[in-house]
């Protein structure tokens, strides 16, 4: 069996909230398997399986998506030369980002040094075509045993509205959140209730509709309790500032039976049920007929069943077969 190591992208869930990153999610998935899995934080500590309990070589498998960290660099590249595999994920523009410390020599580095290459949108694979011509294309995916299968009450907190809308970020940029769009379908529709998850005090959120309600960050598990009872998902991002990456809660949205009215992007061009828009009123207007469009539970969940993260480590191990590392059954 292999071992991971994995410089994560965002801390382990914690009692206040969080959990639903793509760092966790392909732990949790490897961990499912038996698998031990180093889980490094940014502040150095480690969940899970201690480093020092590894033994590095072949076998054991290391991945990074965080490259202007200094300790994730050190650690990546003196794993390498140890005889790891190594990979290296890009999951967004970070020039895009308000990052002051992001070195795109330093993610060149890592690109150049990894032994695999993955982005998670396909417009990070031609922003690096000419450093490298073998980055696969591997974007984030959905527990679906978890957001599908979900049984209970609704949260005492979610309000309710005709219709009951959800929006989930993490807001650490509130400059992507398309406030104008989102604040006109409150303001034309009254009536429309929209449920807020995630850090309120990352969101300005004085001037928002009084339809508009923050409830504040949801650990991940509990997600689907608030999804199940909502009518649709709202993704209502500046499309200039995401275009490059693959936005994770899409596919929750799904998970959970909701139609996702989005800004458009590349990455999941092919998933059911996703409305994009490109203006206050198409919001509007994406946001009535996505609630008015039926679901296909059936096709919707044989759909899903491929964008598992068990399916995206299935696709990563497969690129990792033919490297010599040892046997990952």
């Amino acid at each position: 069996m292999p071992d991971f190591v994995i410089l994560a992208n965002a801390v382990w869930d914690s009692p206040t909230g969080g959990g639903g990153h793509s760092s966790q999610q392909y732990a949790l998935a490897m961990m499912r398997r038996g698998w031990r899995v180093s889980f490094v934080q940014k502040d150095g500590s480690v969940v899970h399986t201690p480093l020092k309990e590894l033994n590095p070589g072949p076998g054991t498998i290391v991945m990074c998506d965080l490259p202007w960290i200094d300790h994730y660099y050190d650690t990546f590249m003196n794993l390498k030369e140890q005889g790891c595999r190594t990979i290296y994920r890009i999951i967004d523009n970070w020039h895009m980002t308000p990052r002051r410390d992001y070195s795109e020599e330093r993610e060149i580095a890592f690109i150049t040094a990894a032994d695999l290459v993955f982005a998670s949108n396909p417009l990070n694979i031609e922003r690096f075509l000419p450093i490298r011509s073998d980055i696969t294309l591997l974007r984030n995916g959905v527990d679906l045993e978890l957001f599908w299968n979900w049984k209970g009450d609704p949260p005492a907190d979610l309000l309710r509205g005709k219709p009951t809308l959800v929006f989930v970020a993490s807001f650490w940029d509130p400059e992507w959140i398309d406030w104008r769009s989102l604040f006109h379908a409150l303001e034309s529709c009254p009536e429309m209730t929209l449920n807020v998850i995630g850090p309120r005090e990352r969101i300005q959120a004085q001037s928002a509709p009084r339809n508009c309600h923050f409830l504040g960050v949801k650990r991940n598990r509990l997600l689907p309790s608030y999804l199940h009872n909502c009518d649709a998902g709202l993704l209502p991002y500046n499309r200039a500032r995401t275009r490059y990456n693959n936005p994770l809660k899409v596919l929750e949205y799904l998970g959970c039976g909701l139609p996702v009215v989005c800004c458009p992007n590349l990455s999941i061009m092919d998933y059911p049920y996703r409305y994009f828009y490109r203006d206050p009123e198409e919001f509007v207007a994406k946001i009535r007929l996505a609630l008015e469009t039926p679901i296909d539970s059936a096709f919707l969940h044989r759909s899903l069943s491929q964008h598992t993260w068990e399916s995206r480590l299935e696709s990563l191990l497969a690129r990792l077969a033919p490297l010599a590392v040892r046997s990952l059954t």
